[in-house]
């Protein structure tokens, strides 16, 4: 059985389907789509960012060195969007 579904994203039906792509991550918290533009690609990535821990980042960041040795690059290189709630650990959060 799957995990809980945590992250979703919406493509605007008016983008060509040619002009962008799924990818496949291993998580149910991440929706990852690579958006192809006139100026480069743009790997866009919607996260779930759980309260006690950061294993989305870390996940996020793993797959942003499998790119870059997959591309013969370094991290960075690649244009990204993350997109998430990463106010989990401010402190107004945590006092009722």
């Amino acid at each position: 059985m799957p995990d809980k579904i945590r992250s979703i994203m919406l493509v605007n039906k008016h983008m060509a389907t040619d002009s962008w792509a799924q990818v496949n991550f291993s998580t149910s918290g991440m929706t990852v789509i690579q958006i192809q533009m006139a100026a480069g690609n743009v790997l866009v990535i919607n996260m779930y960012n759980h309260i006690t821990h950061a294993n989305s980042i870390s996940h996020v960041l793993q797959m942003m060195r499998v790119r870059a040795r997959a591309r013969g690059s370094t991290v960075g290189t690649e244009n990204m969007i993350w997109l998430g709630d990463f106010n989990r650990h401010h402190p107004a959060w945590d006092k009722a």
